[in-house]
């Protein structure tokens, strides 16, 4: 299983796949601690408009440094097109405008219980 990450170097888009298990290994090493500390500092003073295709564009100076990773499918680039090469079934859901870190945590906790998710059984170590 193979999660893509999208890297974007001034007008070009640089593509990488790696395991699930490395990703969570990058995350859990504080892979980009600074840059998502400062963006958290910031992020309510940015203008923020989400385009078709994931990306953010920002009124923020040199836009958003971070990867985009997409855990969903592995895909890279061919003759400017994205081609997919596989879906592996993990999606990320996103919950917004949460008043508290706790009722976020209460969102995770409930999310965990639903017979769709299997994280709490299987990975709880991701989370």
């Amino acid at each position: 299983m193979k999660v893509t990450i999208i890297k974007t170097k001034g007008k070009k888009e640089i593509i990488t796949r790696h395991s699930l298990e490395d990703v969570a290994l990058y995350i859990e090493k504080g892979w980009r601690k600074h840059t998502v500390t400062e963006l958290r500092e910031m992020y309510n003073l940015i203008l923020k408009e989400r385009q078709p295709d994931g990306q953010i564009l920002t009124n923020w100076e040199g836009g958003i440094k971070l990867e985009r990773l997409c855990f969903a499918q592995e895909f890279d680039k061919y003759k400017d097109q994205h081609r997919i090469l596989g879906y592996n079934g993990l999606v990320v859901v996103e919950v917004n405008n949460l008043p508290t870190y706790e009722k976020a945590v209460e969102v995770r906790e409930q999310a965990k219980k639903m017979p769709e998710t299997s994280i709490g059984k299987k990975r709880k170590d991701y989370m």
